[in-house]
């Protein structure tokens, strides 16, 4: 981190204009010492996505006869959409490091990509909190909101994270980031309503085997939420202790542990869902037993 000072000492002269360059050049590169290791980060992420990936469509290939849903090749899109993002923005925090410029165009597609994913998760999660592929094999009446939902979600995510990157202006921002709050809120709730009537009809028909599978998905959902409030509480009483600059080298980590999470979800999703001769057991076979939960969503 650099602090660029001037002064003068002429006393009877109020403005001073000054015109010239300064350039800056860390041993490494001209990347922000703040944002360096963006670049191992990033790197790393995309070692581990390409691994799942790999690993996650060989199953689906081998599977494909015995126990593949349709749900496993909604999952497998979301790791490659997952892949793409986290290597366009090495791609990105790379090239920056070597030419010490913003590639505008890499950083837009970059966060365009951040913002598919994003979507393209939330839409995962809210499908398999719905029971989609276990306890129904479609989502009936809520597949149009799903789906409006997503096109929503994606398009402000979007224009708010676009105006973010390539804009300096705090109160645009500030506004941008009001519908995205309020997605976000009916994501939350829309999930959570909808795994508790999963819950409710796996209990009533007695169900265990898809019971289990889904009180796991629900315990790594649960940790990551208070995992997620004490993280922002951290970040918070950091920013309030004004510890930003005595220790600005970490301040990289409050974003990549979102990327993580993100990860862990998904990792979860696919580990719990895997594809298996054995899953076909999984499959939604009582589907006209739905009863009261065929259409969970917001009305």
């Amino acid at each position: 981190m650099h602090y660029l000072m001037f002064s003068h000492c002429e006393s009877g002269i109020d403005v001073i204009f000054i015109n010239g360059e300064n350039g800056w050049r860390n041993a490494y590169g001209y990347l922000p010492g703040e944002l360096y290791y963006n670049i191992p980060f990033f790197l790393a992420m995309s070692v581990l996505y390409a691994v799942v990936v790999l690993v996650w469509w060989g199953l689906v290939l081998y599977f494909r006869s015995d126990g593949v849903l349709s749900v496993h090749d909604h999952i497998g899109l979301v790791a490659l959409l997952a892949l793409c993002e986290v290597v366009l923005w090495f791609l990105y925090y790379q090239a920056y490091n070597n030419t010490g410029l913003r590639d505008t165009g890499l950083l837009t597609t970059a966060v365009i990509s951040s913002c598919i994913k994003r979507t393209s998760t939330r839409i995962l999660i809210l499908v398999v909190c719905m029971g989609y592929g276990v306890v129904r094999p479609t989502l009936g009446d809520s597949t149009m909101k799903v789906m409006v939902f997503g096109g929503l979600y994606c398009v402000f995510t979007t224009v708010l994270d676009v105006v973010k990157a390539l804009s300096h202006e705090d109160d645009i921002s500030r506004v941008l980031s009001i519908p995205v709050m309020v997605l976000d809120s009916i994501f939350y709730c829309w999930a959570f309503v909808s795994l508790r009537g999963v819950f409710a009809q796996l209990a009533e028909h007695k169900e265990t085997m898809k019971l289990n599978l889904y009180r796991k998905f629900l315990a790594v959902v649960a940790v990551c939420l208070l995992l997620s409030l004490a993280w922002v509480l951290f970040q918070m009483y950091f920013l309030w202790s004004n510890a930003m600059d005595d220790h600005w080298q970490y301040l990289w980590v409050f974003d990549a542990y979102w990327d993580v999470q993100s990860f862990v979800i998904l990792l979860t999703i696919m580990v719990l869902w895997k594809p298996s001769s054995f899953f076909i057991f999984y499959g939604a076979v009582n589907v006209h037993e739905m009863g009261p939960y065929d259409v969970i969503g917001p009305a």
